[in-house]
């Protein structure tokens, strides 16, 4: 199968040579290339989230050494290969880390009207894009490249606990989970990035 043609939203190219050198070694293996972004993709996401939090156009250097614990954290993973796992190590987090922050301080100054969450899709598909062509992936190794992004339950349950998640404070209106649709218990969280409540149980 030819590989499809992907393209970034509003034609912008997104490559960091740090993708390329933790990728490269994995065309023709996307189960593995899949676990490699998708630690990318959470340093991301966590970054640009905190950009937009914190401000400046570059991070204080004590929160990029929050970065690189957080890095170090989720390149712990008994499931990863050996190959997986040094290609993780190797990742330059820093430029990650920089590169992002800047990204999604730019969106945020010159487009306001931005919420969070859209500036990390805008920050993160790209990445995605050109994951696929370093790749050069097929459709239907961008799907297993896909299913294959998720982190581990104890990684995620860190990030999405750190980070986008924080305890709610009801409201008379708030007594609907917008999943499950049945009232919010205790455990209830409202995602930082949007304003919207659901059961711990169902967001996770």
């Amino acid at each position: 199968m030819d590989p499809p043609t992907y393209s970034a939203p509003e034609g912008e190219a997104y490559h960091f040579q740090t993708l390329t050198t933790a990728l490269e070694d994995f065309i023709g293996e996307p189960e593995k290339a899949g676990q490699i972004l998708g630690r990318i993709l959470a340093i991301v996401l966590i970054t640009s989230q905190r950009s937009v939090e914190t401000g400046g156009h570059a991070p204080p250097a004590n929160i990029v050494t929050q970065y690189q614990r957080m890095w170090a954290y989720l390149c712990q993973d008994i499931s990863d290969s050996p190959e997986v796992s040094t290609a993780l190590i190797r990742t330059n987090v820093d430029d990650i880390v920089l590169r992002s922050w800047a990204r999604a301080w730019l969106y945020h100054s010159e487009r306001p009207d931005l919420s969070a969450l859209e500036i990390q899709f805008r920050i993160a598909k790209p990445i995605v894009v050109a994951a696929c062509e370093v790749l050069q992936a097929t459709e239907e190794e961008f799907a297993i490249i896909l299913r294959s992004v998720s982190l581990n339950s104890e990684q995620r349950n860190a990030v999405d606990v750190a980070v986008i998640s924080e305890p709610h404070a009801r409201k008379p209106e708030d007594d609907d989970c917008s999943i499950c649709v049945s009232s919010l218990g205790v455990d209830a969280v409202r995602l930082k990035a949007c304003g919207h409540l659901f059961c711990l149980h169902c967001i996770d």
